[in-house]
């Protein structure tokens, strides 16, 4: 899933070079969207085993830390890593989720 906006475009395409018959859905919602939303957005991508979520800052990093925090991650370098989150920056989170 990936924002519309063309910044999330121009980070999306090194992926699509790798994976290029990844299905990508392009969501306009997530360019402004909250925290809240973009987990809405996670929640009706279906039944997929694993997900790519491209959007902006300052909601991927609040996402990333949300995820973590759900997980029971007390940990400080991951807080330390969320507080410098970069452009491009990559968060790879593991979750459990119940149908």
């Amino acid at each position: 899933m990936c924002s519309t906006a063309k910044r999330a475009g121009l980070t999306l395409e090194p992926v699509l070079v790798i994976w290029p018959d990844l299905k990508v859905s392009y969501v306009n919602e997530l360019y402004l969207a909250s925290t809240e939303m973009a987990a809405a957005h996670i929640r009706q991508g279906g039944l997929a085993d694993r997900g790519l979520l491209v959007g902006h800052n300052p909601t991927m990093k609040d996402l990333t830390r949300v995820l973590a925090d759900q997980r029971n991650t007390s940990n400080a370098a991951l807080s330390g890593a969320l507080s410098k989150h970069p452009v491009m920056a990559l968060a790879k989170v593991s979750i459990s989720c119940e149908q």
